[in-house]
């Protein structure tokens, strides 16, 4: 049979905290489709393989469907930052295990997706967001790492160490073997790159050239190493590429591993926790990369320095790469530019090979972003403040710092490739007009998700239809282009899509062969109705805030400790060492001593001090009272700072995206 066209396909999504619900959504619905897509695919394949390629004998066999597009296509990378990261790692461990895709009447347990980002960690008995205002993590850790616990997530994520190899990548068929899985990262101790300025190199005078004065440089003026100008680069990558056993040569920005390894899972759950790591909100990470040499080809792969070497990344190749890494999406959180690279590598290979044509790329890039901010404007002001320029300053910051200069030039360099946006899209039920805020988890800056399950469950659904809407109806190429190979009258007729006041057909790259196209088609997903919260149901989670918010003040402001030389706690693993130290040290101490009570004069002078002191009650019972008065101040203080605060901003922003009930 004639080998058909290929398309190759990179995904990447944006950080967006808990509404990582709408791109589970939509990642859910894609590969469904896929599936669907290549399961009819696989009958017509076999059924022109048995007929010698000859498509009119095909035809006579009743379950060959001409209707059905043979094109190929071929996920090759799958990118995410933060909340995308996480779902692009559920979604590639997924694929070893086979997919359970949502159905209505099921608890979706078994949906790994769908299990993870509606589902969350409820099933331990009580809201995900009540465990996140726990102090355990506190309690533990002797010290406040982040603002929520961050535990559940941890539970969350680990559940993916339980994931079965049932099958291999190449198994599915529009899925590459080597998959690349890339997860962004935000390093805080940063790589060091030094740019070196050799300037001992001089070029030498020709024949012809007469020097009139000769400076000789002392040899001990001269530097043993060219000088360098060196910066930090925070901004990284987890990349993943899978194997099964043999590892591909020469990549060595890449980390190569096989699923059926323990090892290699527990690595990239653990830089998927790092990539989700919202700065301050959720808990920092600590990880380490295998040796320095991927952390040098990852870098010298970013700035396309491979062969410079007055470039260099200044870190030990053959020791461990260890850091402390926050949110991925605090400065690379649309990682287009890693998607592109590895497609535009392809596609030279395939232009090269002759399954591609120079002039028309065979590959595209759907980006899924809970978060467009489409309406995002600033008004400048004419008076700005001490106290308002330092956070306008870190959002400029961070705003720069997402804009990535390179990764536009490259994308819009020579001959354009496919691009496709999804993002969340819903009418008002009453007006019919678009709503301003289409997904329930985009209240609280994202995290609004972790206070209902319901605003999960819609968000889900809503990524599920916005991306049937996508594929059906954008993401398409004109007829005219060769990239997805000739079409029959049949794929025309049931797949093909043309826009109002442009007379040119169009083909969808990914055909959606439910009941696409007919009339009142059924399979067509409705919006979901309209979700809300009371806030009795918000309130719930006072006691709860309260608590933690008297942890943390306890933690940073707490004179009396202060003044009685209260310790920070141990954490867990020195807890057990010290305290064994420590009574080895009194046993020792004892016996060379007689121990406390062994002096009969101590006690008397301790009566004596007594007696001395005992005008003094009246102070002692004041310094008494100190601790219970700031044990009681900091509850009043908790609990104002979580009513009046917390909750108040809680439902103030409820009320804005109508999401409050009464």
């Amino acid at each position: 049979m004639q080998q058909p066209p290929i398309f190759r396909l990179g995904i990447v999504m944006a950080g967006a905290v808990s509404a990582g619900a709408y791109t589970a959504g939509v990642m859910d619905y894609l590969f469904e489709t896929l599936e669907l897509w290549e399961q009819k695919k696989r009958i017509n394949r076999q059924i022109l393989a048995d007929c010698g390629d000859d498509w009119e004998k095909a035809r006579q066999n009743p379950d060959f469907d001409p209707s059905v597009p043979m094109h190929q296509v071929v996920l090759e990378a799958i990118a995410g930052a933060s909340a995308g990261g996480m779902t692009a790692g559920i979604t590639a461990l997924s694929m070893f295990e086979g997919f359970h895709f949502y159905d209505e009447n099921s608890d979706n347990k078994q949906n790994r997706l769908y299990h993870s980002w509606v589902n969350l960690n409820d099933e331990a008995g009580k809201p995900t967001f009540e465990q996140m205002l726990e102090t355990t993590d506190i309690d533990e850790d002797g010290t406040v790492s982040s603002i929520l616990n961050s535990k559940p997530i941890d539970i969350i994520a680990d559940r993916l160490d339980s994931i079965q190899v049932n099958r291999q990548l190449a198994d599915l068929g529009y899925v590459s073997p080597n998959l690349n899985l890339i997860l962004t990262l935000c390093s805080l101790r940063g790589i060091p790159i030094d740019i070196n300025f050799n300037t001992r190199t001089v070029e030498a005078p020709s024949k012809e050239e007469v020097t009139a004065r000769k400076v000789v440089v002392p040899k001990q003026e001269i530097p043993k190493t060219a000088p360098a100008h060196r910066m930090f680069l925070h901004k990284g990558v987890g990349q993943f590429a899978f194997v099964n056993g043999q590892p591909k040569p020469d990549e060595d920005y890449v980390l190569q591993i096989d699923p059926t390894v323990k090892e290699h899972r527990k690595m990239l759950i653990e830089v998927a926790k790092a990539t989700g790591a919202f700065p301050v909100g959720l808990k920092h990470r600590v990880l380490e990369m295998p040796d320095g040499k991927y952390v040098q080809a990852q870098v010298r792969r970013l700035f396309g320095m491979e062969r410079q070497d007055r470039f260099n990344v200044a870190v030990d190749a053959d020791k461990p790469f260890r850091f402390v890494a926050v949110d991925g999406g605090a400065i690379n959180n649309e990682p287009i530019g890693e998607v592109d690279n590895i497609l535009e590598d392809l596609f030279d290979q395939d232009c090269k090979n002759g399954i591609a044509n120079e002039y028309h790329k065979n590959f595209g890039i759907i980006m899924i972003d809970p978060f467009p901010d489409f309406d995002t404007t600033e008004e400048v002001e004419e008076k700005e403040s001490l106290t308002t320029i330092p956070f306008k300053l870190f959002g400029a910051l961070r705003s720069q710092a997402m804009l990535k200069e390179g990764d536009i030039r490259r994308g819009f360099r020579g001959v354009d490739y496919t691009r496709g946006l999804v993002f969340p899209s819903k009418k008002n039920a009453k007006t019919g007009e678009p709503k301003k805020f289409a997904i329930a988890c985009a209240s609280l800056d994202g995290f609004g998700g972790f206070l209902s399950r319901e605003f999960r469950h819609h968000d889900f659904l809503l990524g599920r239809r916005n991306c049937q809407s996508f594929i059906r109806k954008f993401f398409t190429v004109p007829e005219t282009s060769p990239v997805l190979g000739q079409w029959t009258e049949e794929m025309k007729e049931r797949c093909g899509i043309q826009y109002e006041g442009d007379d040119r057909l169009y083909f969808p790259i990914i055909p959606d062969l439910r009941g696409w196209g007919i009339e009142n088609d059924p399979t067509a997903l409705q919006p979901p109705p309209d979700v809300s919260i009371t806030a009795a149901e918000v309130c719930q989670f006072f006691p709860h805030l309260r608590n933690r918010t008297e942890r943390i003040i306890r933690q940073y402001f707490n004179p009396p400790a202060m003044v009685y030389g209260k310790k920070k706690a141990d954490s867990v693993a020195e807890k057990p060492e010290k305290a064994v130290k420590s009574q080895a040290i009194n046993r020792m101490i004892n016996r060379h001593t007689g121990g406390l009570f062994s002096d009969v004069k101590d006690w008397g002078s301790m009566l004596l001090v007594f007696l001395l002191l005992l005008p003094l009650v009246p102070i002692l019972i004041f310094l008494i009272v100190i601790p219970v008065l700031y044990w009681l101040l900091t509850k009043l203080v908790a609990a104002y700072v979580a009513r009046q605060q917390v909750l108040k901003t809680i439902l103030m922003d409820l009320k804005e995206k109508d999401l409050l009930k009464g």
